[in-house]
């Protein structure tokens, strides 16, 4: 053994108390590390909830500004209109509507050129529109008003606008300036949000109201509108409209957001207003967006997990408990202003602050192990490497060597012990050399013993496997003779009666032609079989032979027995050539087959199939009898030397355990197939 080895097994102790050491003070700081995350979590989630509360708050009351000072507007506007409609000016003020305002082509009335849309406000009344004095008093106030107060309210709103429930159109709208000329004249804006949204049907409390989000195409821009109906009598004359552009609000909301976090916005109604991820397909539906119908899984949580907070609450978890909900109402619309914070950004602050813990741990500990080994080093580790160094001295036949005892404590009565030990060890070592010399010279006389028996024993299978071919040849050559000597005895009769039949003579030769060439084929077989080519290399052998040396050798026995023997394999296969050791192999088929033969003879159906098969890899050879299979108990013993279930005299119990040895020497396998309802041995040779 090296001295590195020798220094590892001697400092074992020292490193077994450290490592155990290690881990109980791992443990202990594992179980408070827990313990302290948890504790951190839990502060740092009521933080962020108190950050989350105080962030949301805020972001509401700034965006909630544009909707207030829309509702201040409408206010103003309606006060002014609601007192033009019960002043005489409605019917008796000066008519100035011919003055800006001509039929079209198309049958519209719009604004007369020059026409000058960034200044003047546009007016589109549809075809077949019926006019009265005080239509036309309305119209012509509207434009005026919209001309006034339209470039105070630019600061807040894209346009200022009024519409009807007749599809008129007053609008106050630099941006897209030939809006209301250009406008279709079958444009029928009733159908519009911003429209309906305000009617009686829609709008029975007739307050102000809100649309969703939707995107102007003609301006590329996000935008909603507020809407206001104007009654006089119990009668919906007109409404006001702002449209409010989106787009500050809706970059603050998607780009200024607590790190990690991210917004969203949505009605009460489930309609989407923004979410990061889904502006595309808000344009696709222009704006339409139903959290209902179109939301996943997480929007539609989300919606639910808010809408069913209690009174109160501004922060909830997503019901998927992934999420922290901060959400809360931008006044006006109605909006929920939400802002999702992810779990794990609290679990990864969390960590960071466990981690530098666990680290300054491991550092301490660090710094104990190393002192703790210093002192195992000098008081543990030192002593017993002089312990062990004399241990190996002993096992090396050094029995005078001798531990210095300079101690007091237990390492020095160990010492004193190790001594003791050692001198006993060497008088019993005299003693065990002199009884091993009387052992050996027995052992041995044994042994020669039992080779004798073992070379008597494989002696006798052979002799009893010897005389088993005899007598089966026996029976395959006497029926070829008995044909030959008929066949003579017919040619015999023949000459002596003078009749020399050519017929009868050709026929007769010929039959004693094939029985000769069936004799020299057994004759072949038990020459191929019987001879010991153990030690021969290899040779690519043909399927056929091979199966003719083992048939011819015991077909006519079975065939005298009533055992059907039967060969399943394709002619090519047949035909085909393998490397394999000839000789060998017929020797197994024919052990095999005289078992099945032996296993099957006094049954009523009797029965045997040599099946041949090829694989990419593999020619198998399964040997199948009518027997019903083997025991799963006898598995194992049936391949042991010396072990027979045939009665005494009847076999050796060799053949198997001597078949699979020389099948293994062809890098093969033999074995039982259990899965086959009969009797299945294979073997299986690489090819």
């Amino acid at each position: 053994m090296s001295e590195s080895n020798q220094i590892h097994i001697v400092q074992s102790l020292a490193t077994r108390i450290l490592r155990s050491l290690s881990v109980r003070v791992t443990i202990i700081v594992l179980i408070s590390s827990v313990f302290s995350y948890l504790h951190l979590f839990s502060n740092l989630k009521e933080s962020t909830i108190h950050t989350l509360e105080k962030y949301v708050d805020e972001r509401t009351q700034r965006e909630t500004f544009v909707f207030e000072q829309a509702e201040k507007s409408h206010a103003f506007l309606k006060t002014k209109i609601e007192k033009f409609l019960e002043s005489d000016e409605l019917q008796h003020s000066q008519n100035k509507f011919d003055l800006f305002v001509e039929r079209k082509e198309d049958g519209t009335f719009r604004n007369k050129l020059p026409y000058d849309g960034k200044t003047m406000a546009g007016v589109f009344i549809p075809p077949h529109y019926r006019f009265t004095k005080e239509k036309k008093n309305l119209v012509t106030y509207l434009k005026d008003l919209a001309e006034k107060y339209g470039p105070v309210f630019r600061s807040n709103f894209q346009d200022t606008y009024f519409t009807t429930p007749e599809n008129v159109m007053v609008i106050y709208w630099p941006e897209v300036p030939n809006w209301t000329m250009e406008m279709d004249a079958s444009f029928d804006m009733t159908k519009e949000e911003y429209v309906w949204i305000a009617d009686e049907k829609n709008n029975p409390e007739r307050k102000m109201v809100w649309t969703g989000l939707f995107y102007d195409k003609v301006g590329q821009v996000w935008m909603t509108s507020a809407e206001t109906p104007v009654y006089k009598n119990d009668q919906h004359l007109l409404t006001i409209g702002h449209d409010i552009m989106l787009k500050e609000l809706l970059e603050r909301a998607s780009h200024v957001s607590l790190p990690g976090a991210y917004n969203v916005i949505f009605r009460e109604d489930g309609r989407l207003i923004l979410h990061p991820n889904k502006v595309k397909e808000l344009k696709d539906r222009s704006g339409y967006f139903d959290i209902n119908k179109d939301g996943d899984r997480f929007l539609k949580g989300l919606k639910d997990s808010i809408l069913g907070a209690g009174d109160g609450l501004s922060v909830v978890e997503h019901s998927d408990g992934n999420d922290l909900l901060a959400f809360g109402k931008i006044e006006g619309p109605g909006w929920y202003f939400v802002v999702v914070y992810p779990k794990s950004l609290i679990t990864s602050s969390a960590l960071d602050g466990i981690l530098f813990v666990i680290l300054l741990a491991i550092i301490s500990l660090l710094l104990e192990v190393t002192m703790i080994w210093l002192v195992l080093k000098k008081e543990v580790s030192q002593p017993i490497q002089e312990l062990y160094s004399a241990a190996k001295k002993i096992t090396s036949g050094d029995f005078k060597t001798k531990v210095k005892v300079s101690r007091s404590d237990e390492l020095g009565a160990f010492a004193d012990a190790f001594n003791t030990m050692t001198e006993t060890i060497r008088q019993r070592d005299k003693e065990l050399h002199d009884h091993a010399e009387s052992l050996e010279h027995k052992v041995q006389k044994r042994t020669d013993e039992l080779d004798e028996q073992r070379a008597v024993a494989i002696e006798s299978s052979k002799m009893a496997s010897l005389g088993e071919m005899a007598g089966g040849i026996a029976h395959e050559i006497n029926n070829p003779l008995t044909i030959i000597s008929l066949a003579m005895c017919n040619i015999s009769r023949t000459v002596e009666n003078g009749k020399l039949d050519k017929e009868v003579i050709l026929s007769s030769c010929k039959t004693i032609e094939q029985t000769v060439h069936r004799i020299n084929k057994i004759i072949t077989g038990l020459r191929t079989i019987s001879r010991g080519d153990a030690s021969s290399e290899p040779k690519y052998e043909k399927v056929q032979d091979i199966i003719d040396d083992v048939t011819g050798l015991c077909f006519e026995k079975m065939k005298m027995n009533g055992v059907e023997l039967k060969v399943e394999a394709s002619e090519t296969l047949l035909n085909s050539m393998f490397r394999c050791l000839r000789v060998q192999l017929s020797q197994v088929l024919l052990n095999l087959l005289n078992n099945s033969y032996d296993a099957i003879k006094e049954q009523r159906e009797k029965w045997i199939v040599i099946k041949i098969e090829k694989t990419s890899k593999h020619m198998v050879f399964s040997i199948i009898d009518s027997g019903k299979g083997i025991d799963l108990a006898l598995e194992e013993k049936i391949f042991q030397p010396f072990f027979t279930t045939k009665p005494i005299g009847k076999g050796t119990g060799l053949g198997l355990s001597l078949s699979r040895s020389l099948i293994e020497q062809q890098n093969g396998k033999m074995y039982i197939d259990h899965k086959n309802l009969n009797t299945c041995f294979v073997i299986e040779l690489e090819i």
